[in-house]
């Protein structure tokens, strides 16, 4: 697949993601309300609902909640739409995994986690059902819809990160903490063929706006026999998961799991891990407390996925 066609791929991605923006923003001028719901479900089910939409009107197939393995546990979680380009070519086809999400005022951090993990889980997608024809490429897109305050004439008074999502170097929004948003900008400025916002125009709503921000990747070649042949797929992960504890309810959070090639560099990284230091840089929500870590080493394969070791640390005053 030459440059040229990968180059229009992210063209047609974007142009449909951005359309996709314009036909909510439009449709939000009759009735917003529910998109600047607290409910967080309501605003990215709309958006998902337009992307869909954008997609199947240009004669994409387009599947929505699509399962696939948590690399995390045995449980089945599911990209928010799966989209194929090239469909009706029995030898090759290229795939785009799309992931929604809403952020809005307090939901900061945690959902700058939620967008790396997202990143992740389109970047080490694995799927059997392909094993039989060669998905040629697989493009994945991070899609956000921001409710913002504003003033009348639509303006904030500080750095969005709705805004700083197009160009991470500018000054960092606020309340988002620097090492989230360190994370977020290596994602982006790493790996994002394109990127941008859209901005809702008015009127806007009881002082508050509407934006879009969207990053779109292109992860390469998933071919069949590379898939196929599990030995030459084998890719060994370290996952940190922390258990934390409020009262009498329990937590469980990853951090972003990092890959390796051989299980040897996998094995030395594991031995540098301090547990110390993963704790003091593990953010607790109000009235936490951390009740363990747990470091894994995983292998995956397409034929599946086995822990090979693991560490616990549970800190002196649990």
């Amino acid at each position: 697949m030459g440059d040229g066609a990968i180059a229009k791929d992210l063209s047609v991605i974007t142009r449909l993601i951005r359309e996709s923006a314009h036909k909510l923003f439009k449709q939000s001028k009759y009735s917003a309300s529910d998109l600047f719901s607290r409910r967080s479900e309501i605003a990215k089910a709309n958006l998902v609902i337009h992307l869909a939409s954008s997609f199947i009107a240009n004669r994409y197939l387009v599947w929505a909640e699509v399962p696939f393995k948590n690399r995390h546990s045995k449980r089945s979680n599911r990209f928010d739409l799966s989209i194929e380009f090239g469909y009706d070519n029995a030898e090759n086809s290229m795939c785009l995994k799309i992931e929604a999400k809403r952020i809005a005022q307090g939901e900061e951090d945690r959902k700058i986690q939620e967008v790396i993990d997202d990143f992740e889980r389109i970047k080490s997608w694995r799927d059997p059902l392909y094993l039989f024809r060669k998905i040629e490429r697989l493009y994945g897109a991070i899609v956000i819809i921001f409710p913002e305050k504003c003033g009348k004439d639509g303006s904030i008074s500080s750095p969005s990160l709705s805004e700083w999502w197009s160009t991470p170097q500018s000054a960092a929004p606020l309340p988002y903490s620097k090492e989230a948003l360190s994370r977020l900008r290596a994602i982006l400025e790493g790996g994002a063929k394109a990127k941008g916002v859209v901005l809702a125009g008015p009127p806007w709503n009881g002082g508050s706006r509407l934006a879009v921000s969207y990053a779109v990747f292109d992860f390469g070649s998933r071919s069949a026999n590379d898939l196929a042949e599990g030995k030459k797929t084998k890719l060994y992960a370290l996952i940190i998961r922390y258990a934390t504890k409020s009262g009498g309810t329990w937590r469980s959070s990853f951090a972003p799991s990092q890959t390796y090639a051989t299980q040897k560099d996998a094995e030395a990284a594991m031995s540098r891990m301090d547990f110390s230091e993963l704790a003091g840089k593990h953010k607790l929500q109000e009235g936490e407390k951390l009740a363990e870590i747990t470091l894994e080493l995983h292998v995956e394969t397409v034929r599946g996925d086995k822990r090979l070791r693991m560490l616990r640390y549970v800190p002196k005053d649990m």
